[in-house]
């Protein structure tokens, strides 16, 4: 199950109240806004999100239950073993996905935990499976919108209802997660609640699949789902919003990115 990828330019000169999950908003600058001089506005928002992903088959975490299979079957076959502590496996078969955006352009960072060995090698044979790792992988993106014109807001609610029926979707109201506005959409396969605060900066609230294999972090940036749930006892990914910040000013990690990718680096 993978999400659109639509990721268009968050341009509108717009001078926003500050909202905030986390405690406090900020103007977050850093020494390198100097260098994008008069082309930058630093009235324009800045976006900062952070998502947790959870993907569950049959309504449960696989990735654990496979740890915990594995590992009994190790030790009934009295073969040497290697656990993982009580962090890690809470890790298994999540992820987080953090968001940095401003009116330069966005930056986006997943992190997942997987089931690993100790040595690859030594997998190759039954008994190397039983030394467990937790194996993080980390995925980057990014998207420069400095030579764009300004962003089309977001498509209306008639528009919206005809492209969430082609996609098997159904408006079911609006909510608040972690006191930041949403538009809640369901369907046969799950239901999601997609940020409604960035329309008038092109970022749409409109459904999309919500699935945690996707095609790399940026996935998540337009529409950006602040929760998202498989239906009762199905197979799919669930999202929940951790900390959000809407605020002024330019962003460091958005101008690191965006200066590597310049350089090649």
């Amino acid at each position: 199950m993978k999400r659109r990828g639509i990721h268009r330019g968050i341009a509108a000169a717009l001078t926003l109240a500050c909202l905030s999950v986390a405690a406090g908003c900020h103007s977050a600058t850093g020494p390198s806004d100097a260098a994008d001089g008069a082309g930058s506005d630093n009235g324009r928002p800045s976006i900062q999100a952070t998502l947790r992903w959870e993907e569950v088959k049959d309504g449960r975490n696989s990735a654990r239950e496979e740890y915990a299979s594995r590992m009994a079957n190790c030790k009934a076959a009295g073969w040497p073993v290697k656990e993982l502590g009580p962090d890690e496996i809470g890790k298994l078969g999540t992820g987080q996905v953090e968001l940095w955006i401003d009116a330069r352009g966005a930056y986006a960072r997943e992190t997942s935990w997987k089931l690993g060995v100790m040595d690859l090698q030594a997998a190759t044979e039954d008994k190397g499976v039983c030394m467990a790792r937790l194996e993080e992988v980390v995925a980057e993106g990014n998207d420069d919108y400095r030579d764009r014109g300004e962003a089309d807001e977001a498509p209306g609610s008639a528009e919206q209802d005809e492209q969430a029926k082609v996609l098997g979707f159904q408006r079911i109201g609006v909510a608040q997660v972690g006191g930041q506005p949403c538009l809640r959409w369901r369907s046969e396969d799950q239901e999601v609640c997609e940020w409604s605060g960035g329309r008038a900066w092109g970022i749409d609230d409109g459904p999309a699949q919500t699935g945690c294999a996707t095609q790399g972090p940026m996935d998540y940036l337009n529409p950006i789902p602040l929760q998202a749930k498989p239906a009762e006892g199905a197979s799919g990914c669930i999202v929940q919003l951790q900390s959000m910040t809407v605020s002024k000013g330019l962003l460091p990690e958005v101008a690191r990115a965006l200066d590597a990718t310049a350089t090649g680096g």
